[in-house]
C-alpha cells in the first residue's frame, strides 16, 4: 500500500509539472494573428503525460503502439524482443484519430530520420466523433500545433473555466512504465478485490445491449477524416503501418454477432481494403480470439484484455505481417 501511495505521488508530481509546462506555453499554441483564448485551467491529460515521457526516453521509439484503453497492455519491451525495435506505447484513454495524427507528427518532429513502425489498435468507435477534443490538443503546444486553429477555437468553450470544474484525473489510478505501458489500473484493483471475469462479463453485456451501434465506419466524420489523413501522412513519410482490429470476448461476440453486426463488420473490412489502394498499410482482423490463439480467461471484461493476450497478438502479428516490422 505504501509503495502504491508513493507511485501515485510520483504521478501527481509529473502531472503538476506537465500542467505547469503546458500553462507556460499555452499562448504559443495559437497563431500570432489570432486573439489568444481566455485563460482556462490546464486539464491533466495522458497525451501530455506521454509526450513528457517520450522527451525523457533517451531514445527515439521505432515501434509505437496506438489505440485506446484496450491497447494499453501492449509491451514495447516484449515487441523489442520479437522484432529488435525499441518502442513506446502511445495508447490513450478514449483515443481518436485526431490524437494519433498529432502524436505521430510530434514523434516525427523529434526524430525525422527515424522510420516509425505503427501498430494501431482500432475498434468499434474509432470512427465516431467525440464532441470534445482531448484538452491536450488545445493546451499543449507540442500537439496543438498540428490541429487547425479553425477547429481549436470552436473547442475552447468546452474547457473548464475554474479549477473547481477540473475533471477527475484518472491517471492517478494507473501505474505506467517509462515506455508508456500500463501495468496497474482499476481493472487489476477490482480483480485483486475478488471481482471475477464472469461478473464483469455479465455487467459488460448488459450495458452493451443498451448502447452497441456496430463496427462500420459509417458516414464521413471528423474522426474518419483524421484517420485517413494520418494514413496518408504515414505513407508519405515511408512509415510502416499495421492496423489491428482488437479482440472481443467470445461471450460478447455471441450476443452481438447477428446479421446486422456481421454486415457492419464486413463494411469495416471492405472500407480498410479499399483504403489500401490509396495508402500503404497492412491490417489484421483479431476480433475473434481464435485468430491469434487467444485465451478467453485473459480478459478483464468484454474487450479489455490482459498481457497474456497482448503478447499473443504481438506474436501473431509479427508472423502474419512481417513486412511491418522490417
Amino acid at each position: 500500500m505504501k509503495d502504491l501511495m508513493n507511485r501515485r505521488a510520483v504521478v501527481r508530481i509529473l502531472v503538476l509539472c506537465a500542467a505547469l509546462a503546458v500553462w507556460m506555453s499555452a499562448a504559443a499554441a495559437a497563431p500570432a494573428h489570432a486573439a489568444a483564448p481566455r485563460f482556462h485551467p490546464i486539464v491533466p491529460s495522458d497525451r501530455t503525460f506521454k509526450a513528457d515521457q517520450v522527451e525523457h526516453l533517451g531514445y527515439a521509439p521505432r515501434i509505437v503502439f496506438f489505440g485506446g484503453s484496450r491497447a494499453m497492455r501492449f509491451e514495447p519491451k516484449y515487441a523489442q524482443a520479437k522484432t529488435g525495435l525499441k518502442g513506446y506505447n502511445a495508447s490513450f484513454i478514449g483515443s481518436k484519430p485526431e490524437d494519433v495524427w498529432a502524436f505521430v507528427h510530434f514523434l516525427r518532429a523529434r526524430a525525422p530520420g527515424t522510420t516509425l513502425h505503427v501498430f494501431w489498435g482500432i475498434q468499434d468507435n474509432t470512427f465516431s466523433d467525440n464532441k470534445h477534443l482531448d484538452p491536450a490538443l488545445l493546451q499543449d503546444k507540442r500537439l496543438a500545433r498540428y490541429i487547425p486553429w479553425s477547429l481549436r477555437k470552436t473547442q475552447f468553450k468546452y474547457l473548464p473555466d475554474s479549477y473547481a470544474e477540473l475533471p477527475y484525473n484518472s491517471m492517478l489510478n494507473r501505474k505506467y512504465l517509462r515506455d508508456g505501458m500500463v501495468v496497474w489500473d482499476n481493472y487489476d484493483r477490482r480483480a485483486q478485490q475478488g471481482y471475477t471475469l464472469a461478473q464483469s462479463l455479465k455487467k459488460y453485456i448488459a450495458n452493451l445491449l443498451k448502447h452497441h451501434h456496430g463496427t462500420s465506419p459509417g458516414h464521413p466524420t471528423r474522426a474518419r477524416k483524421y484517420f485517413e489523413w494520418t494514413l496518408s501522412y504515414l505513407t508519405k513519410q515511408h512509415c510502416r503501418v499495421l492496423l489491428v482490429l482488437l479482440p472481443i470476448h467470445p461471450k460478447v461476440l455471441k450476443v452481438i454477432a447477428n446479421d446486422n453486426w456481421r454486415a457492419a463488420h464486413q463494411n469495416l473490412l471492405d472500407y480498410l481494403t479499399g483504403l489500401q489502394a490509396k495508402y500503404s498499410f497492412s491490417y489484421l482482423d483479431f476480433t475473434q480470439i481464435a485468430s491469434f490463439g487467444g485465451d478467453p480467461q485473459a480478459f478483464y471484461d468484454g474487450v479489455h484484455f490482459k498481457v497474456k493476450n497482448a503478447r499473443r497478438i504481438i506474436d501473431t502479428a509479427v508472423k502474419q505481417a512481417p513486412e511491418v516490422f522490417k
